[in-house]
């Protein structure tokens, strides 16, 4: 019995089909993401860089990792934010939820609008108060997450 040639080259097709696709997962995989700049390396992982104190109503003001969380994912107004000395209750959260969904989406604060949308829903499904420490644990759990914006670039989930 005589092979056939054209199963042969086909055989080492898939064979190199293999071997590239290999080599292109762990081209990615070497590389790392391509909107990052490296300024997580320092701190030995993904996290948020911090935010400098901010101006508000002419005054520079330190925020917290949760108020830090919703300014990147695009809430914009400070007089929206939570007061940070008070615990946050299932309305806060949906009118904040409101209030991000009437956001235009975009690449830069997909990652951030993500862990956002996905803490706010746990605090509405909630009946009681969660106090501010417990919400700054939660906002913590997102530190290390990537996740995959639409145009198929990662991100990280608290910096975009």
């Amino acid at each position: 019995m005589s092979r056939r040639p054209g199963k042969a080259r086909s055989q080492q097709g898939s064979k190199w089909r293999h071997t590239s696709t290999l080599a292109l997962v762990l081209l990615v995989l070497l590389t790392g993401c391509a909107t990052g700049r490296g300024e997580h390396l320092d701190r030995g992982g993904g996290g948020p860089a911090s935010l400098p104190p901010q101006l508000v109503q002419g005054l520079l003001v330190e925020l917290d990792g949760f108020e830090a969380l919703l300014l990147r994912a695009g809430v914009n107004a400070p007089d929206l934010l939570p007061p940070g000395a008070e615990d946050f209750t299932p309305e806060d959260a949906a009118e904040l939820y409101d209030v991000l969904l009437s956001r235009p989406v975009t690449l830069a604060d997909f990652g951030p609008r993500l862990a956002a949308a996905s803490l706010l829903r746990e605090v509405m499904e909630r009946e009681d108060e969660l106090p501010r420490r417990a919400l700054l644990a939660r906002v913590e759990r997102f530190e290390r997450l990537a996740v995959l914006r639409p145009d198929g670039y990662l991100t990280w989930a608290l910096s975009g």
